[in-house]
C-alpha cells in the first residue's frame, strides 16, 4: 500500500506535465493502514489508556471521506522536523490554498454489513487521486481522512480519522516520490491528527 495517489503538477506554461508519486509511508503491521491513519482516541483523564481507534468513527457516522489539499509555506524554506515546521507555520501562517485545482475529496458511504471501516479506508487510500495543478512556490501536500461527507467543508475534530503531510516541496522540481507521514511515537496521537488537519497546520481546538 505504498503508492496511494498521484499529483499532476503543471508548469507555468501549462504544457509541462510533471507526474509526482505520493507515498503515505510505513503501514500498520496487520492491516495495511498507514501510521498517520492508525491513531487512537485520547482521554486526558486516563493518560495510561489507549482509546478506540479513530477509524471506527467512519462506521458510527456511516460515511468516510479522504481529502487531499496543498498548503502554502510562506517566508522561505523551513525544516521538515515536525516541531520546527509547526513553529514556522505558527509564525508565518501556513494555509490551505483555496483554488479548487489544489484540492480533491473522495467519499464513500458505509454499508450496514459486509464492509468494515478498515476495508473502506483502505480502498479510498489506494485510489488514484489527481490534483491537476500545483503552485510554482513551495507547498506541502496533505491527506486527511474524516467521517464526514465531502459536502461538509468544515472539518469536525470529533470526526477526524487520520492525517499525513509532506515536507515543504517545490513540486515542479521533484524527481521520484514525495513521502507523506504523521510523526508520532505512540498510537495515542489524536492531537497530532487534529493539528495536522487544522487550517493553520498548528492549532487543535
Amino acid at each position: 500500500m505504498k503508492r496511494l495517489l498521484v499529483l499532476l503538477a503543471l508548469g507555468s506554461g501549462c504544457t509541462d506535465h510533471h507526474l509526482v508519486d505520493l507515498d503515505l509511508g510505513k503501514t500498520g503491521p496487520n492491516d495495511g493502514i498507514p501510521i498517520g491513519f492508525h491513531c487512537h482516541e485520547t482521554d486526558p483523564s486516563k493518560p495510561n489508556m489507549i482509546g478506540d481507534p479513530l477509524f471506527a468513527r467512519a462506521l458510527t457516522n456511516r460515511v468516510l471521506s479522504v481529502r487531499v489539499d496543498l498548503l502554502a509555506v510562506p517566508g522561505g524554506v523551513p525544516s521538515c522536523r515536525a516541531a520546527e515546521l509547526s513553529e514556522w507555520c505558527q509564525q508565518r501562517h501556513c494555509r490551505p490554498l483555496s483554488d479548487a485545482r489544489y484540492r480533491r475529496c473522495l467519499e464513500t458511504r458505509m454499508p450496514g454489513t459486509g464492509t468494515t471501516e478498515l476495508d473502506a479506508l483502505r480502498k479510498l487510500l489506494t485510489e488514484d487521486t489527481l490534483i491537476r495543478d500545483a503552485p510554482d512556490d513551495l507547498a506541502m501536500v496533505r491527506v486527511i481522512a474524516t467521517a464526514q461527507p465531502c459536502s461538509e467543508a468544515t472539518l469536525d475534530r470529533s470526526k477526524l480519522i487520520g492525517c499525513a503531510f509532506s515536507c515543504p516541496t517545490l513540486f515542479d522540481a521533484v524527481k521520484g516520490k514525495v513521502l507523506l507521514d504523521l510523526p508520532t511515537l505512540s498510537k495515542r496521537c489524536e492531537n497530532q491528527v487534529c493539528a495536522c488537519a487544522s487550517d493553520d497546520f498548528n492549532s487543535c481546538q
